[in-house]
């Protein structure tokens, strides 16, 4: 803008003064009609701004979930959805189910399927919700992305092998998902009667499959091509590759706190010997979520009071006051969440 702006200015040395003069349209401060400074000017900003605004770098997460693999639900309900609340800048996502034979490498036939208690049967949902965006993935957190990943990860920990009892997944129960995670329901629902995986699709699965080490379960991560193991935490390894961010500061922050509350708060309730009994990973999170939201959030605006400047204690405690919000609506304590924040 700067470049051509200036570029404009400088056309006065080569137009008509008889008409610049005449006509007040035409007429450009005197700086800009002196001889020859024009368009060295102009170029002189132009060179400027290239050299003082660097371009927007971008870190490419890709995952590749088993869409009835407990550790895919274990893995993705902790450590992806913080960064669908962070809002770090540059972060771009590649995120498909992964239905591939790990004997031939390629999809079984049919695939999706109504074959129970496989990855294919329960593939419809998320193929659904997801492969509209293969085409321009890897994406942006664009708000239906992020309503499409919400929805996966929800779906995943209902359909997921070995999940208590009282955790279905029934139509019901991905008609609850949709609706939670704001994807049109009918639509989907619509969709996961013929849905078929796209050559686009099955090609993505393809090329990441060949890029997998040997022996590694599901899900299978990269942050720019490079593969993570699905044992650590994925917020630092994305905001070390972003660089030094007040987004990502604020989340790291967030993360540490909120880790330390759940480490501080037993799992279960007392066994005979008076030690906490470990609770199923649903079980975990029904008596865990308003405790450890409630103590993270406390924790994170004393922290971001003590710690940060004022833009970033007003960062850090929004995400806070966000992350509150969320963990207490997706455990099912929507009532009289925002008026907890609001006190």
């Amino acid at each position: 803008r700067i470049f051509f702006f200036v570029a404009r200015l400088g056309q006065h040395r080569w137009e008509d003064p008889a008409r610049s003069r005449s006509d007040p349209a035409m007429r450009r401060p005197n700086w800009a009609a002196a001889p020859g400074l024009g368009r060295p000017l102009a170029v002189a900003l132009f060179a400027a701004a290239l050299c003082t605004v660097p371009a927007a770098g971008t870190v490419h997460l890709e995952v590749y979930y088993g869409p009835y693999c407990p550790n895919s639900a274990s893995y993705l309900s902790v450590n992806l959805r913080p960064l669908l609340t962070a809002k770090i800048p540059g972060l771009v996502v590649t995120m498909l189910p992964y239905a591939l034979d790990p004997r031939s490498g390629e999809m079984p036939k049919p695939c999706p399927s109504r074959t129970p208690e496989t990855p294919c049967g329960v593939l419809a949902a998320p193929l659904c919700a997801l492969q509209p965006f293969v085409s321009s993935m890897p994406h942006e957190l664009s708000p239906d992305f992020v309503h499409a990943i919400k929805f996966s990860v929800c779906d995943l920990i209902r359909a997921r092998h070995g999940a208590p009892v009282s955790v279905t997944h029934t139509q019901a129960d991905i008609a609850a998902c949709a609706h939670s995670a704001g994807v049109n329901w009918d639509a989907l629902h619509g969709c996961m009667a013929g849905v078929e995986p796209t050559p686009e699709y099955t090609t993505k699965l393809a090329l990441a499959n060949k890029r997998l080490p040997p022996s590694k379960m599901a899900p299978f991560v990269f942050v720019n091509g490079q593969f993570i193991e699905n044992t650590e935490p994925l917020l630092p390894k994305i905001c070390a590759a972003i660089g030094k961010d007040a987004a990502c500061e604020a989340a790291l922050s967030y993360y540490r706190l909120y880790s330390a509350a759940e480490q501080a708060i037993p799992v279960g309730p007392p066994s005979p010997t008076g030690m906490a009994a470990p609770l199923s990973f649903e079980g975990a999170l029904q008596s865990q979520a308003a405790l450890a939201a409630a103590a993270a959030f406390s924790v994170s605006l004393v922290a971001a009071f003590l710690v940060f400047g004022s833009q970033r204690r007003e960062r850090a405690c929004r995400y806070a006051a966000e992350e509150y919000i969320r963990v207490r609506s997706d455990e099912g304590f929507e009532e009289g969440a925002q008026a907890s924040l609001e006190r």
